[in-house]
């Protein structure tokens, strides 16, 4: 009984790397036979998508592909952590230092506040996902609303953190 539990266990694995080889080939095919490749990828990815392929396993950084956890997490890290860097005040335009100046004193008045600001809660994430309306256009980030609808539970527990 243990030897076909471990043999099932075994094939659902193989299944399922075989499964993720075809996805890839299929995503390469898409790619590259366009010449508009990003609304080509998109277009074609909307007819056939499944919440159930959106755990990757794979990443390109455009030179490599990176395939293990730890070099996707940092991979990642490194790019939107690029995306959500301060930018540089721009002194001479009036309406950034006013936008300058109410921020720093919002951040005062949290740190001279006695209330405690709670951490955010995954429920309260997947709350607020679900009232994003799906075919508004992305924001400046370019991730598109209905691709964060279909967020997996394990990356808005990511989010909450």
């Amino acid at each position: 009984m243990v030897l076909l539990r471990t043999m099932t266990k075994e094939s659902r694995v193989d299944i399922a790397k075989c499964k993720n080889a075809q996805w890839q080939i299929f995503l390469a095919n898409i790619q590259t036979s366009y010449d508009k490749s990003d609304k080509a990828f998109w277009t074609h990815l909307s007819r056939i998508y499944k919440s159930r392929t959106l755990p990757f396993y794979k990443l390109s950084d455009g030179t490599k592909i990176i395939s293990t956890q730890q070099e996707i997490t940092n991979e990642l890290y490194q790019y939107y952590s690029e995306q959500f860097k301060a930018c540089a005040l721009d002194c001479s335009n009036e309406h950034e230092v006013q936008i300058d100046r109410e921020y720093k004193e919002l951040v005062n008045k949290v740190t001279i506040s006695r209330e405690k600001v709670e951490k955010t809660s995954t429920w309260e994430i997947t709350r607020l996902i679900k009232t994003l309306k799906p075919k508004k256009s992305a924001g400046f980030d370019l991730v598109s609303k209905f691709i964060i609808k279909k967020l997996p539970p394990s990356y808005i527990e990511c989010l909450s953190s």
